[in-house]
């Protein structure tokens, strides 16, 4: 029999397994059609196999109805435990109900027991691996794993948690739950099978019939048997479940990877959940089958789209859901269909990142806000957001209506009086000429001089009140772009982005009106800045789009050179563009682009300079700008020159004289960011001693300012990374438990504003790598299981950001570095890291060393060790060559190892 012909029938058997008994016999002859040699074979091992379900796939929950078996194992004891009563038979073993005889205590158990005669090497594998399975996970969703032994004949079996109750659809239609209730349910569920995940399992057979709700109202996961294990030591055991001929799966809720034969991840387990969800709440399943024939099923999962869950919903049969279709229809209709169908998606990539992520979609869902897998638009943003804030949007809407009056009443009283000063400037030529023809008229002539010039001085002051009216629409402007974005956006990602949108819209109205006013223009040109930092300026509250981000600082800087290159005595327009100037190149420096970053760096210093001498303001620039300067400087590998501008930066900081109306507590923060960047700098450098004193009064101001202030994002991310950068130190001077103590510091703190904020990348970006830092020092201290869990954690919140069409630079670096040096094997990945690299390299046309020197590892763990040594030559020679640095210590020793493997091959 070839490979091919034992996959087709082993699939008809697997399909057959899952029918009642009664439609069995029709289900196998319609399947094989005219194939009497298929249906002989199907039905000799139905025959085989007697029955309902695999032993590995059998529910651990009482049958509702079928009469009682006779076997002769009820009754018999296995250790303490007596089988009572069968529960369930399955072709290669049996579930008993069973109680423990000792008197220990009372309870129900549930007893898998492989069947005589099926102990067969591949058998007792797949029941030790589910044994594994369930042992390593302890959840309230999961049925629990209680105890285990063997029997006098040497067969193995489990004692399980005894789970009675009903299948996760039947018991939503018996309590006709309402679509909430039974997303609140899923949700429950999902944690279960995120429980798994974490722990590096994939169940590969989710389907309502594996998910039992007991009498509490509490679902239950059951049935790993066929589970996927990701962990390193199991991957051998598990590795046949892998092979095309061996798939065991329920068709109707296969992947499409599943169908094709290819590797399982967990992504397969969202793709299940997704199809669970859909008949949760339609009552059918996504994909109309012409037939439930093998082939039919795999090709609609295959090829079809499935049908939008509130299209579907209008075809049940009247059972679901309680509120009425058409209620239901509308229910469905827009987040619920496209939560349900991103989870469904063909392609792994494109789905839900995690069950976790799915969940929390739905939990948005039903709180009201917007979900991921909607279309992004401002529109629907800001629907949503209009639900959620009534009372703020209507203070929000009359402060737009003011604006938009403002601007009209302002234009009407300006062209009054421009009306007004023609009228009086035509009165006033009339009275002199009439003084001219008429002397003896002069008391007349002096009465029009004198009304013309009353009607003179009411257009004057109808053109002031014009300008004061203009005046107002600025300031409103600037109220908008600024203070109403503060108290709206503080947390609030997605209502950011309609700000963004709204804010554009409006700052383009304004260039076309602003004229000569130089006043307007900075206000114009800060607006633009301020929605670059919004669109995707990593190190500030973001929305992750840097592309747009760049666009709009350059257009500031267009803005900003027309009028500060005509007004070179104006300080503040000097002091916008110098500004303008310092984000664009922060934009590049955050890219590794460092020859683009320092060409604004002295764009802006050039500005700068000559005033900080005389003015505050430009002072606190120039110090900020140094501290950029100095971390491109650092990346480059020149230390000697970091360190003199961090330095600088210090001192500019410490000498510093508050400007006017500015807050003690900003000076405070600016000093004490100086603190943190010169310490972090003296940290990587070996100056242990003056880095921790540097970083211990970075950390006291920061915590002084976070009690005094504790709703700021800004002061708390400040606090993180002062402590992650402690952390480093104590972790390079092989200390991992001290270090691990201060990356659990920043952990918590980072866990609360992604927490808060989800949406934020800023956020998003620290909490990854807090975690990576933690990771290291856990397993360097010896700690590997919890070390597991945060590399993993990290994995799973880098990976969706470096799928996104255009991922950031400094993204593919951090998770082409963790798939570099992270020391679980099984989750190295030398192959996509070098993918990764090449384009890092490219990005930065071969000029960064950083991304020369990850280059050269990834091609070193591919074994490429001859270009390895070419590659990392190269990023030596990046260095300046006056610097001497622990960067390029470590190149050195890097090429040297890398010289030494390739002299081995």
């Amino acid at each position: 029999m070839t490979q091919q012909r034992w996959k087709q029938i082993q699939d008809i058997f697997d399909s057959a397994l899952d029918k009642p008994t009664a439609d069995r016999n029709a289900f196998i002859d319609q399947t094989c059609a005219a194939d009497a040699s298929l249906r002989d074979e199907v039905l000799s091992l139905i025959r085989s196999f007697e029955g309902h379900k695999d032993f590995l796939e059998q529910p651990i929950a009482p049958l509702a109805f079928s009469e009682k078996p006779v076997d002769r194992m009820e009754g018999r004891m296995l250790g303490p435990y007596q089988l009572t009563r069968c529960i369930g038979k399955g072709g290669m073993g049996t579930v008993y109900a069973a109680s423990r005889a000792d008197k220990e205590y009372h309870k129900e158990v549930a007893i898998k027991l492989v069947r005589q005669g099926m102990d067969t090497d591949d058998i007792l594998r797949r029941f030790r691996q589910e044994r594994q399975v369930l042992a390593g996970l302890d959840h309230p969703n999961i049925a629990r794993l209680l105890d285990g032994g063997t029997t006098e004949e040497g067969l193995p079996y489990l004692v399980m948690e005894f789970v009675e109750g009903v299948t996760l659809d039947r018991y939503a239609e018996s309590k006709n739950l309402s679509i909430n209730d039974r997303l609140k349910l899923f949700c429950t569920v999902c944690s279960a099978v995120q429980f798994a995940h974490q722990n590096l399992i994939v169940h590969r057979d989710l389907k309502p019939g594996n998910i039992i709700v007991g009498i509490d109202g509490s679902p239950k996961l059951l049935d790993f048997g066929i589970a996927k294990l990701l962990s390193p030591e199991f991957m051998t055991e598990g590795e046949e479940l892998t092979r095309t001929d061996m798939r065991p799966m329920t068709p109707e809720y296969a992947s499409p990877e599943q169908v094709r034969g290819e590797p399982i991840t967990t992504a397969s387990d969202v793709y299940a959940l997704g199809v669970i969800l859909y008949r949760l709440i339609t009552g059918c399943t996504p994909y109309k089958f012409k037939s439930n024939t093998i082939i039919d099923i795999e090709k609609a999962i295959l090829d079809e789209a499935p049908e939008r869950p509130s299209v579907a919903v209008t075809r049940m049969d009247g059972k679901l859901p309680p509120e009425g279709v058409e209620r239901a229809r509308r229910t469905l209709s827009g987040d619920l269909d496209m939560i349900v169908l991103m989870a469904l998606r063909k392609e792994p990539s494109r789905r839900y990142a995690s069950a976790e992520k799915l969940a929390d979609d739905i939990e948005r869902y039903l709180n009201g806000l917007p979900v991921s897998a909607q279309n992004d638009t401002v529109r629907y943003r800001v629907d949503k957001f209009v639900r959620r804030h009534k009372a703020g949007v209507a203070a929000a809407s009359l402060t737009a209506v003011a604006l938009i009056a403002a601007t009209i009443i302002s234009i009407n009283f300006a062209r009054r009086a421009n009306i007004e000063r023609e009228v009086a400037s035509s009165e006033r030529e009339k009275a002199v000429s009439a003084s001219v023809r008429a002397e003896n008229e002069r008391a007349t002539a002096e009465k029009e001089r004198t009304r013309a010039e009353s009607e003179k001085s009411r257009a004057e002051t109808e053109s002031d009140r014009a300008i004061r009216r203009f005046k107002e629409v600025q300031q409103l402007a600037e109220f908008f772009l600024f203070d109403l974005d503060n108290a709206l956006t503080a947390g609030e990602t997605a209502t950011r982005k309609a700000v963004i949108e709204k804010g554009l819209i409006y700052l383009n109205g304004l260039t076309q009106e602003a004229g000569g006013d130089l006043s307007l223009q900075r206000t114009i040109v800060r607006g633009y800045m301020k929605v670059g930092d919004l669109q995707g300026n990593l190190i500030r509250p973001n929305v992750g789009d840097a592309a747009a981000a760049k666009d709009t600082y350059k257009k500031a800087i267009r803005m900003a050179q027309d009028f500060a290159g005509a007004t070179n005595s104006d300080l503040q327009s000097q002091l916008v563009l110098g500004q303008a100037n310092s984000k664009l190149g922060e934009m590049y420096s955050l890219e590794s682009n460092n020859s683009e970053a320092l060409s604004y760096f002295k764009k802006a210093m050039a500005i700068y300079e000559p005033l900080a001498a005389t003015d505050s303001q430009a002072q606190r620039q120039l110090a900020e700008l140094l501290s950029r300067i100095g971390t491109v400087q650092e990346q480059q590998g020149d230390v000697d020159a970091a360190k003199r501008s961090f330095r600088r930066y210090l001192d500019l900081t410490s000498s510093m004289i508050p400007g006017a109306g500015e807050k003690s507590n900003s000076r405070r923060r600016l000093l004490a960011v100086a603190y943190l960047k010169y310490g972090r700098l003296l940290g990587r450098t070996g100056g242990r001693e003056q880095a921790i004193d540097q970083l211990g009064r970075a950390r006291k101001e920061f915590a002084a300012l976070v009690a005094e202030l504790p709703e700021s994002a800004v002061l708390k991310r400040n606090l993180a990374s002062t402590d992650n950068s402690i952390g480093d130190i104590f972790a390079l001077n092989k200390q991992p438990q001290t270090a691990a103590g201060y990356f659990r510091n920043a952990l918590k703190i980072s866990e609360e504003l992604a927490l808060k904020d989800p949406r934020n990348q800023q956020n998003q970006r620290d909490l990854a790598a807090t975690l990576g830092r933690l990771s290291a020092a856990l397993a360097e201290s010896g700690n590997k299981a919890e070390a597991r869990q945060m590399i993993v954690r990290e994995f799973s919140i880098l990976k969706p950001m470096i799928e996104k069409q255009d991922p950031h630079s400094y993204d593919l670096y951090e998770y082409c570095w963790r798939l570099l040096t992270t020391e679980f094997k099984d989750i190295q990945n030398p192959a996509l890291a070098l993918q990764i690299a090449q384009t890092l390299v490219t990005r930065t046309r071969s000029e960064s060393p950083e991304m020369l020197d990850l280059l050269a590892r990834a091609q070193s763990a591919t074994g490429d060790a001859a270009m390895a040594v070419k590659t990392e030559a190269k990023a030596l020679a990046a260095l300046p060559r006056t610097a001497t640095s622990a960067m390029r210590s470590e190149f050195e020793k890097n090429l040297a190892d890398f010289r030494a493997q390739a002299a081995k091959r």
